[in-house]
Formats: structure tokens, C-alpha cells, sequence
């Protein structure tokens, strides 16, 4: 934790800067990042997780608290993003963009783990949003294995609005109309991608991510020298990336569920050749291990992404 300023609330560890802001809001009578919303209230969460949204909170964080921690602490920064590209973004030096996740649930939501919420309670005498659950390559949470909350299946991953989450008051209820939510459970069985991407998550805790550069020029070699190649290898690589997609349990991390490769033109951030060229564009952490995962060997995707086998606890 650091410490408070007159008005500012304590960050904890984990805790998603929307969470921070919004806690600071109900303290503070002077805070100014909600002026836009508190006229309009009808403004949803997707505002708010935009990059925009997150520059002016880091821009509006008192002079003692490191934005750096902030950045990689609070936001999904810390988990896609390096060190030279969280400067960047600090120093306005670059036009670097934050994970876009416009097919994720984490692109309208937030997420919780109702066991993490009832011990943050108990703790601290109320619950916040954990940075670590917006991760979107995991579909649960990565300490007690319950499939994490958000909204009910009526509200079908409708972005809240601002006074309803200035209402939110229970974890069991959902975000967007408050009706109870399906009791948690837990999920013990993820296929390997799944359990891949899990481990992911982890070493991106320990500031351990791909080196983009070099994963998709591996990709393309891939492409480009296996029996794809000729004038039909974006086509053939487009269909055994789909496959992966519907086959390895991707599909669930997203909003967009299983699709058929017909269907592929409807949806830009799942084309293999769009990404490729315009990987700044179409920078999501599921499709880049996805990528890694159809096209490259274990043995190169242990190189890329490193391995705990690797890492000294």
C-alpha cells in the first residue's frame, strides 16, 4: 500500500484504478474526473476503461505517488505491457495504445471473485475491484479457482452505467440491474491453452511478457515457410487459426463466441493478416498467445513467454 493524501484514499495492491477513482470520488467534494458524468450519470463503464480515461486519472494523482506503481499496479499496463512502453505512455512520448479487449468481457466489465470480495470485507470493511481479475486470458480467479462475476445472463455483458455503480453494494448481485447473480463455481477443468494462458498471467505478475517484435516475426517465418506457403497460405492460416480459436477454448474469453471461418471477415481482430500488419492496432494478450499457439513449437513458445521453470522464487 501507499499512503493517503488528505483526501485521496489508500491504493491497495491490486486494486483497478477505476476502483481507486471511484473511491476517491465519494471522499473528495473537489474531484473533477467525474465533472463530464455528474451531469450524465447514463455514462457507461466503457468510458472509463478507454485509454483516455486512464491517462487523466495517472495525470491527476498526487505528486508523492509513483505512476509507474500506479500504471503497473492498477491498470492492464501491468500485464501487457513492457517497461520502455509504460514510459512512454508516463511521458506522453508515444501514442502507444493500452490493450483495446473489444471483444472481451474486461472491455465493458469489471470482474470479481466473490471469495476475494467477502475477505477484502472482512479486511479492509469494504470490497474493491482486483486488477489482476481484468485480465483477460482468465476465466477464473487465479487463487481460489471460482469463475469470476460481473453481470447476470439477462444483462448479457451490458457496460453498467456510472449510478449504477455508484449503487453497487453487494458482490452478489449484478452490476448492471442489481438482480441476484448465479452463485460462483468452481472451475477445476481448462484445456491446455487455457491453463497456458493461465501461467501467462502469472509470469506477466513478475514483469515477465512476450517480446511482441520477435513473436510475430517468428509467426510470419511460420507462415511463410511451412506448407502454408503459396498463393493460399493467409487463407489456409486463417482457417487453422479459426480452428485453434473454437478448439482450444479461446472462444470463451471472448465476447464473440465460437466463429466459423466464413464469418472471419465480420470480425478484424481475429484476422491473422490484419494483426500481422498492424499489431499496435490489434494488440490483444489472448490473440497474441493464440497466435503463438497455432503457428510456433512449444520449444519456441516457451522461448517467447518464458516458463516458471525459468523463473528463481
Amino acid at each position: 500500500m501507499i499512503s493517503p493524501s488528505e483526501y485521496m484514499p489508500v491504493i491497495n495492491k491490486d486494486e483497478h484504478f477505476f476502483s481507486v477513482i471511484l473511491r476517491w470520488a465519494a471522499i473528495d467534494q473537489s474531484f473533477s474526473l467525474f465533472d463530464r458524468s455528474s451531469r450524465h450519470n447514463s455514462v457507461s463503464l466503457k468510458y472509463f476503461l478507454k485509454v483516455d480515461f486512464l491517462k487523466k486519472a495517472m495525470n491527476s494523482l498526487p505528486e508523492f505517488i509513483d505512476k509507474k506503481w500506479f500504471l503497473i499496479n492498477s491498470s492492464n499496463l501491468g500485464y501487457c505491457a513492457t517497461d520502455t512502453e509504460i514510459n512512454l505512455f508516463i511521458g506522453n512520448k508515444s501514442e502507444h495504445k493500452i490493450v483495446k479487449q473489444l471483444y472481451h468481457q474486461t472491455s465493458a466489465q469489471l470482474r470479481w471473485c466473490q471469495l476475494c470480495a467477502a475477505n477484502d470485507y472482512s479486511d479492509f470493511g469494504y470490497f474493491f475491484w482486483r486488477n489482476s481479475h481484468q485480465d483477460p486470458r482468465l476465466t477464473r480467479c487465479p487463487k481460489h479457482k471460482l469463475t469470476l462475476s460481473s453481470c447476470c445472463r439477462f444483462c448479457n455483458l451490458q457496460s453498467p452505467t456510472l449510478r449504477s455503480l455508484k449503487k453497487f453494494q453487494s458482490v452478489i448481485n449484478c452490476s448492471v440491474c442489481q438482480s441476484a447473480l448465479v452463485p460462483p463455481t468452481i472451475k477445476k477443468d481448462l484445456t491446455p491453452f487455457q491453463e497456458w494462458l493461465e501461467e501467462l498471467h502469472h509470469l506477466s505478475r513478475r514483469r515477465l511478457l512476450v517480446n511482441k517484435e520477435a513473436l510475430f516475426e517468428k509467426v510470419n517465418n511460420s507462415i511463410g515457410s511451412s506448407h502454408l506457403a503459396g498463393g493460399k497460405s493467409w487463407i489456409l492460416a486463417q482457417k487453422k487459426f479459426m480452428q485453434a480459436y473454437n478448439d482450444s477454448g479461446a472462444f470463451e474469453l471472448f465476447l464473440v463466441k465460437k466463429v466459423e471461418y466464413k464469418a472471419t471477415k465480420y470480425y478484424r481482430e481475429l484476422r491473422v493478416k490484419n494483426i500481422l500488419r498492424d499489431p499496435q492496432k490489434y494488440d490483444s494478450p489472448v490473440v497474441l498467445a493464440l497466435l503463438a499457439w497455432t503457428f510456433l513449437s512449444f520449444e519456441e513458445r516457451v522461448k517467447l513467454f518464458g516458463s516458471f521453470k525459468k523463473v528463481v522464487c
